[in-house]
């Protein structure tokens, strides 16, 4: 733990002036991701989701997280993970993300996710519209199809008019 005037000290480094003489610490904040705010045609991989910071920042808790339609959780990633690389300035998600082609996502990160070298907060991203981006691609409206089988054989199966309950034939049974 850091002695009093070492904290003081790093505080004053960090620190910058403000109208009435006195210091305003300053805040820990990302300068450049990828994808970019507002971006179009995005394609995700394995290393695709980056955020660069102004200084130097470790893992605190908290998580990074990826929202997609009607706001519902697409992806959360513990900054803790052993898939997320942090060198120095910049952070990298590693872990496969696969979205839904032409689909609009936002990405948040919990207030208390990063610090920098002073104990500095970053102050994380809450919006919805800090940080969204839309994949590339046509969305998939083909409805899913079902095939059901039991003891090795295939039930033909009706799919259902709206409003009603899905309903399988009959078991055929053999002599």
């Amino acid at each position: 733990m850091r002695s009093l005037s070492a904290r003081k000290a790093a505080q004053r480094v960090h620190n910058v002036s403000d109208r009435t003489g006195g210091s305003l610490p300053l805040a820990t904040a990302a300068r450049h991701s990828t994808p970019a705010d507002d971006a179009q045609n995005v394609t995700l991989n394995s290393g695709g989701l980056t955020f660069t910071f102004d200084d130097y920042i470790t893992p605190g808790s908290g998580y990074i997280t990826i929202y997609g339609p009607n706001n519902l959780v697409a992806y959360r990633f513990d900054v803790n993970a052993s898939f997320i690389g942090n060198t120095g300035k910049t952070i990298t998600v590693y872990s496969p993300i696969s979205l839904s082609s032409g689909t609009n996502y936002h990405v948040t990160i919990d207030p208390t996710a990063y610090v920098d070298d002073n104990g500095n907060p970053f102050a994380g991203i809450s919006s919805p519209t800090a940080l969204n981006f839309t994949t590339a691609g046509s969305p998939d409206t083909t409805a899913p199809t079902l095939t059901a089988r039991i003891h090795g054989h295939s039930l033909p199966y009706a799919a259902p008019e709206s409003g009603t309950a899905a309903t399988a034939a009959p078991a055929q049974t053999t002599p």
